[in-house]
């Protein structure tokens, strides 16, 4: 049962690259959209991969993967609200569920 959280978080974390590194056009797109500035997204990408990058990279270091869970949590409740305020279905509904996910983490931590 040890592997389930270690598979999770190489998961989350791989998503989390694909999004912001190979489909980076996409969040262009996207933050163009809700009229945010080029360095909030900057910004948010920066601080998303370096999530990601504690989760894979805190080996036996709980506290950093926890830092890294609750980083990930915190800026997906923010993605989430923000996607269903502007009620954008089709991009609310992954962001929740990757919400659900994240949390997920935190119970196997």
């Amino acid at each position: 049962m040890i592997i389930l959280p270690s598979v999770i978080n190489i998961f989350i974390a791989t998503s989390i690259f694909f999004v912001w590194v190979i489909r980076y056009d996409n969040i262009i797109l996207e933050f163009k959209e809700f009229n945010l500035p080029n360095w909030i997204r900057d910004l948010t990408g920066i601080i998303k991969l370096s999530f990601a990058a504690m989760l894979v990279i805190g080996g036996p270091d709980a506290h950093l993967k926890l830092l890294g869970a609750l980083g990930i949590d915190g800026m997906r409740s923010g993605s989430a609200s923000t996607n269903w305020d502007r009620k954008i279905s089709q991009v609310a509904i992954p962001s929740s569920s990757g919400l659900i996910i994240s949390f997920c983490i935190l119970q196997c931590e």
